[in-house]
């Protein structure tokens, strides 16, 4: 009977374990493959697309970086950071504070209010997103306030890209594609979507620095 207990008391313990590390790789912001391979040039995507996420997230909201890659490990979804640095960016509070209110309030739209954020005075596409209560369309209207206003991006291409399917990574990154080589930031999405190319080998021959996405961002912006 005590053999049988101590294998039981064993079995649980590995399955633990094994559903502990499968969240953590789950969770984890982590990459090992952040450099371009010409072997394999899709390993570095991944990375990129995230990086430059995170960058564009910095340098919009003149947030610091590593901060938010704590925060994106720790599993905060990269909808919640770019929702909270917005409403943080308008309202004048810290970005702690206006979590803790969504986190009370229940919904974006209660810790706007609480803000002290007028929803007339916001873009209509933020407006429609906070009615329908959707975190990832109201994520989707900050970043393309912040591609519109910051990238200055043009409109009815961003729509075209974005109805095409580009998440926000993707999109970002390829209107800074885009600003860089002077490309038609949809002909550039259609080119990786129809797998002619892809995000690693379009960042390589256009001599972008993976590491150092927010100074590359920067240098566009200025």
């Amino acid at each position: 009977m005590r053999k049988l207990t101590v294998l039981f008391f064993i079995v649980f313990v590995l399955l633990a374990h094994s559903a502990v590390a499968e969240e953590s790789t789950i969770n984890c912001h982590c990459f090992t493959d952040r450099t371009f391979d010409h072997q394999n040039p899709e390993k570095v995507v991944p990375y990129l697309l995230a990086t430059t996420q995170n960058s564009f997230l910095a340098v919009a909201f003149n947030a610091q970086k590593f901060r938010l890659v704590k925060d994106l490990m720790s599993g905060v979804p990269s909808e919640q950071l770019w929702i909270s640095h917005y409403v943080a960016a308008r309202s004048g509070l810290d970005t702690k504070s206006v979590m803790t209110m969504r986190q009370i309030k229940g919904s974006w739209r209660g810790a706007l209010k609480e803000a002290g954020l007028l929803e007339e005075q916001l873009s209509s596409a933020i407006g429609a997103a906070l009615e329908k209560a959707d975190d990832e369309q109201l994520a989707t209207a900050v970043v393309d306030e912040a591609l519109l206003y910051l990238m200055r991006v043009d409109s009815e291409q961003l729509t075209t890209v974005r109805q095409a399917g580009a998440d926000n990574r993707e999109a970002i990154l390829c209107f800074f594609l885009a600003k860089r080589t002077g490309e038609p930031a949809p002909e550039i999405y259609r080119s990786v979507k129809d797998k002619q190319t892809n995000w690693g080998t379009l960042a390589f021959i256009n001599n972008v620095q993976i590491g150092e996405m927010e100074q590359e961002l920067k240098a566009i912006l200025n």
